[in-house]
């Protein structure tokens, strides 16, 4: 039976009690309520009289063992009663101080993530993500509202007069997540009354994905000859490494010369540069808390990377002034004074690099620093790199993530996979007599009009084989089939190996 000395149940002995035999001797027995819910249970001991066929003495012996076994429980039921209360007094002063219940939802917010980043839950960096998502409900009314009494119709109201003010849904989902979260942690506590979830039953903003604006493919190699042709300095460091590596921008930033192995040809991703508004800039740990290794590229990357470590070699030796002993804990990305660059310092100036040079991304928009990592992915699958291999280089955990983010950013791939599941999908439903040339001669020309609408078009020698590579490999399979295929294909198109 549970002890009710840790139980919060209010316990009260009915009746007198009795004795009863059991197994040759007799046995005393107490019947207990739950003041409650009304829920009785039978408490017994045995008392050791053994029950005599003559005379009545051994039952006016367990009579008295009753009486004993009486006063033991009801002093035990007292001491439950007085350390109930006494946790119940102490919930209630805790209350005072930490109970959520009762707060009005801007503050519990504001308390939770402080409680979060005491608990190392979050970052510094997600502490103000967070701070900027409660913003969103402490400046309307519904952050007037007790968490105890907040409904779901409130949180319908509150999504609808955000919108109306034109919070962007994508951020009005990041309060609705965080709000929930609040939720979800608070229904787990004994000591608050929250009956339900409120953001359970509201409908959340709804998110549109915009695809990743990756440098259109035929600006890379103006990108690349213009960084060429300038001067060493912060600013082209982070932006060679993370159009070679597809880095973070603080991961860039917190590259050291100790990180960069040239016999290995790898890169070791160790620590990330973050800004908070109360500490400024400092280096932390990656994103995913994980170490892992970019492989050097041997032809665009290896030579800029020997040519930028003798150039803070030299420095070293003829400059004091950065009181280093070795080149090894300086900065890849470095100020003057050998510290970390910035991230913001990077991305401003990106900005303006941008718009001066036009650097239009695939979303017909500018790109910025960030852009730089979307279009290494983008141009690693555009040419046949691995999914796998992808993820660990980006450092996405999973490589769903990877997947969804820049698997479906070029309709070249698509285009290429709808060639080689063509065949299979004709020959079933044509059968092997029907012959499909004029209609899949059509899906030929749409493809190429495909690809020239997007910038890649016939016109790209790479983009040009690959298809014609693809239409003729279908043809020789199915020759029956595609014998019209190959007309498809316009004259002046031919395989340059």
């Amino acid at each position: 039976m549970q002890n009710e000395k840790c139980s919060n149940k209010t316990l009260r002995i009915c009746g007198a009690g009795g004795v009863r035999k059991n197994k040759g001797v007799w046995q005393a027995v107490l019947t207990v309520a739950d003041e409650a819910t009304g829920k009785k249970t039978q408490r017994a001991r045995n008392t050791g009289v053994p029950c005599l066929k003559e005379g009545t003495r051994g039952k006016a012996a367990a009579l008295r063992a009753l009486s004993e076994f009486r006063s033991e429980v009801e002093l035990e039921l007292a001491e439950a009663e007085k350390t109930r209360a006494a946790i119940g007094g102490r919930a209630r002063a805790d209350g005072k101080r930490d109970d959520y219940a009762a707060l009005p939802l801007s503050e519990a917010l504001e308390k939770f993530i402080a409680f979060c980043l005491e608990m190392n839950r979050i970052t510094p960096t997600t502490r103000d993500d967070y701070h900027y998502s409660a913003l969103h409900i402490e400046r309307d009314e519904l952050g007037l509202v007790p968490v105890n009494e907040v409904t779901t119709d409130d949180v319908n109201a509150w999504s609808r007069r955000r919108i109306a003010l034109g919070t962007a849904p994508d951020t009005l989902n990041k309060s609705f997540k965080l709000g929930k979260r609040l939720y979800a942690v608070l229904l787990k506590r004994s000591n608050d009354t929250i009956g339900r979830n409120p953001f359970d039953g509201a409908l959340a903003p709804r998110v549109i994905a915009r695809p990743r604006n990756a440098l259109r493919s035929d600006l890379v190699p103006k990108l690349n000859s213009v960084t060429s042709m300038m001067q060493d300095s912060t600013f082209r460091r982070a932006v060679v490494l993370a159009l070679h590596t597809g880095m973070r921008i603080g991961e860039v930033c917190g590259l050291r010369w100790c990180d960069v192995d040239f016999e290995s040809g790898l890169i070791t991703v160790r620590h990330s540069v973050a800004y908070v508004k109360d500490r400024g800039s400092f280096i932390k740990d990656t994103k995913n808390h994980d170490l892992r290794t970019i492989p050097i590229d041997p032809v665009g990357l290896l030579p800029f990377l020997r040519e930028i470590h003798e150039i803070d070699s030299q420095r070293l030796r003829e400059a004091s002034t950065l009181g280093l002993r070795d080149l090894a804990g300086s900065y890849v990305v470095s100020r003057p004074d050998g510290s970390f660059a910035t991230t913001s310092y990077i991305r401003r100036a990106f900005k303006t690099f941008s718009e001066a040079n036009g650097l239009m991304g695939t979303n017909d928009e500018l790109i910025t620093f960030h852009g730089l990592r979307h279009t290494f992915a983008t141009q690693w699958i555009r040419h046949g790199g691995d999914i796998k291999a992808l993820q660990s280089i980006l450092g996405h955990k999973d490589a769903m993530v990877t997947l969804n983010v820049y698997a479906d950013i070029e309709p070249m791939s698509k285009i290429q996979n709808m060639l080689r599941v063509s065949p299979s999908l004709w020959r079933g439903y044509l059968g092997l007599r029907v012959d499909p040339g004029p209609m899949f001669q059509q899906k030929i020309r749409e493809a190429i009009e495909t690809l020239e609408a997007f910038g890649y078009g016939i016109s790209e020698p790479d983009d040009r084989n690959v298809l014609i590579r693809d239409v003729q490999t279908i043809s020789r399979l199915y020759p029956t089939e595609y014998a019209a295929v190959l007309g498809a294909i316009p004259t002046e198109a031919t395989v340059v190996e």
